[in-house]
């Protein structure tokens, strides 16, 4: 009940466009396996929707979340699986950099560049550990974003709410596979 609590008031926090919310922290006490991972895939999670709404200053703001989750959750994540402590650590390595990356770089379309590389770590985290489900997603058609034009990304939901080309496409894609809960 505590973890769709912060789910719900990280969301809220991170769709508004006021900037006292951007900078709000994330809890971090009590880090479980089930918040921490919880946190860094959540803010994931949020940053996709945050791309939905073609919103630099709502896409930053997620990044900075997702940096804030990965340096708070990441060590504590290595040492609770620690048979899968270098897969964890890559991981929210990865996901760490990649997000950083992403702050400095201004537009949107270079922004979704990376965030096309930072499924992949994420992808991996939630193959380790996965509280929820959730559904990997395709778009054929992003070739701006992907020399292949295959670009997946993460998400909750089965529909296809594509954050690649959310104006003109928006429920282009499909999906490719399934990650059920893995504890």
């Amino acid at each position: 009940m505590t973890i769709y609590f912060i789910m719900a008031s990280m969301v809220i926090g991170c769709t508004s466009t006021s900037n006292t919310n951007a900078t709000k922290p994330i809890p971090t006490t009590p880090i479980t396996n089930d918040n921490a991972v919880h946190a860094i895939t959540n803010q994931y999670l949020v940053l996709k929707d945050a791309f939905i709404t073609d919103s630099a200053a709502l896409v930053d703001a997620a990044l900075a979340q997702l940096i804030q989750a990965c340096n708070i959750n990441g060590d504590s994540l290595a040492k609770a699986f620690a048979t899968q402590k270098d897969d964890i650590s890559k991981a929210a390595s990865s996901i760490n950099a990649l997000a950083g990356s992403m702050l400095t770089v201004p537009s949107l379309k270079d922004k979704k560049v990376l965030f096309k590389d930072l499924t992949q770590p994420v992808t991996t985290l939630l193959k380790i550990y996965n509280p929820t489900t959730v559904y990997i997603q395709h778009c054929p058609m992003a070739e701006q974003y992907s020399k292949d034009a295959n670009v997946y990304w993460v998400s909750r939901a089965a529909d296809i709410q594509n954050p690649f080309y959310p104006i003109t496409m928006l429920e282009c894609g499909n999906i490719t596979d399934t990650l059920q809960v893995v504890k």
